[in-house]
């Protein structure tokens, strides 16, 4: 039973674990490198030229009912990366906190700015309605008070971009690039949960 146990967790960790080759290969996938934008370049760009730590982390997600004025149908809604005072991370209320290094945000920056969708993708993006985001990647300056944020829900390939930037795109492939990143880098609450 405990080699079976060590056998499946094995294979669960590596699932997600896919090298950039195996995400861009597959026929589904819309995502290419579509720029070659030197670190140096995206340096000099916002957040990166602001930020002086960056941030990748887990969260549990916590349901709440927001009750409308007029009381009647309750709308539920999540709450999302764990803020307060309108710019800082709550780190009570994270699982995991990884502050990356040099070579971790040369690729992080890499991935975000340099895989976009193709010019003509075959296959058109899935609609998607689940929002239950676990994970997210801060930028954060000297104050450690966040400049932007991304939210990432791994398990729908979902996320919600808060940023003045705006210089990146999603694609079914980046979800997977970076989900083998943040596994890669130490983040193993979000990547792996699926329904």
């Amino acid at each position: 039973m405990r080699r079976f146990l060590i056998l499946f967790l094995f294979t669960q960790y590596n699932w997600a674990q896919l090298s950039k080759k195996e995400i861009l290969s597959n026929p589904y996938n819309d995502c290419a490198r579509t720029k070659n934008l030197s670190f140096n370049k995206l340096s000099k760009l916002f957040p990166l030229n602001k930020a002086t730590k960056i941030q990748i982390i887990s969260f549990e997600n916590v349901h709440r009912v927001y009750i409308d004025s007029t009381y009647r149908e309750p709308e539920p809604f999540k709450e999302g990366i764990p803020i307060y005072d309108g710019n800082k991370l709550n780190v009570k209320k994270t699982k995991e906190v990884i502050t990356l290094n040099f070579t971790q945000i040369a690729e992080l920056s890499d991935l975000l700015y340099n895989y976009n969708t193709k010019t003509s993708p075959k296959y058109a993006s899935k609609d998607r309605k689940c929002y239950e985001p676990r994970n997210g990647i801060l930028y954060l300056n000297d104050k450690d008070e966040i400049l932007e944020y991304i939210e990432i829900c791994f398990s729908c390939r979902n996320y919600k971009v808060f940023t003045k930037s705006n210089l990146w795109d999603f694609c079914e492939g980046k979800m997977e690039l970076l989900e083998t990143f943040f596994l890669n880098n130490g983040i193993q609450f979000g990547p792996n949960f699926r329904y």
